[in-house]
């Protein structure tokens, strides 16, 4: 899912990235099956499970942040010091009850783990979202019966009335975004390429997009936005 890939990210390559924004996603290796022989099934079985819990003391949260610690000294992923400065806003609304608060708590544990400064690491909770994107659009009818924040659908974007994606790139970015900005250009490429004779990519898709902004200097920064679950292109 994008929630849990983007920590996968960040925590791999801290030293790279400045911070992550993550909506309702898994912590971390939650996944792999500690003493077991990792298999695709087993892994697939813990992600659907312990990963996504309603008890938080599910997780062995200990474990989770010495595997980071291991992955780290042994050079496969990027020094745990460079997360001491990252900033992460976490998001999960109160009516999500596939990714529930209990599971995103625990991101917020392993984060807290290594970001120095406790301000630094902030989890929302206080929207009543179902699982999905919160957005500032409004229900479009409240009179229908369905309740356009708190439903669990696709394409997985809630009419919450929060700008959500505003005050996550706030905080991560340390600066208040332009209230309006200028069209950018859309730009399609391909992505087949990057997973040619890589039976562990078969999952990328075709194609990316790329966003160019109608300016770009030196302040510019990338932000790398991976899709939820059924928010594919193709869906």
């Amino acid at each position: 899912s994008g929630g849990a890939m983007a920590m996968q990210l960040h925590v791999a390559h801290s030293s790279r990235i400045v911070g992550a924004g993550i909506f309702a996603g898994p912590a971390y290796g939650c996944a792999l099956a500690d003493g077991f022989a990792n298999s695709y099934f087993r892994n697939a079985g813990r992600a659907n499970d312990r990963c996504i819990s309603e008890e938080e003391a599910a997780l062995p949260l200990a474990e989770l942040v010495a595997r980071i610690r291991r992955l780290a000294a042994s050079g496969r992923i990027d020094p745990v010091a460079s997360l001491r400065h990252a900033k992460v806003w976490l998001f999960c609304g109160t009516n999500d009850r596939r990714v529930p608060i209990p599971a995103v708590r625990a991101v917020e544990d392993v984060y807290r783990a290594f970001v120095s400064q406790p301000q630094d690491v902030v989890l929302r909770t206080d929207v009543p979202a179902g699982h999905g994107w919160p957005t500032k659009a409004t229900d479009s009818d409240p009179n229908d019966g369905v309740d356009e924040c708190a439903i669990t659908a696709p394409p997985y974007f809630n009419a919450c009335g929060v700008p959500a994606t505003r005050e996550m790139l706030q905080f991560v970015l340390g600066r208040a975004a332009r209230g309006t900005v200028e069209p950018g250009r859309l730009v399609k490429f391909d992505q087949r390429p990057f997973r040619a004779g890589r039976e562990s990519l078969r999952g990328l898709g075709d194609a990316g997009y790329v966003c160019l902004p109608t300016r770009i200097n030196r302040d510019t920064r990338i932000h790398v936005s991976f899709h939820g679950c059924c928010q594919s292109i193709d869906e």
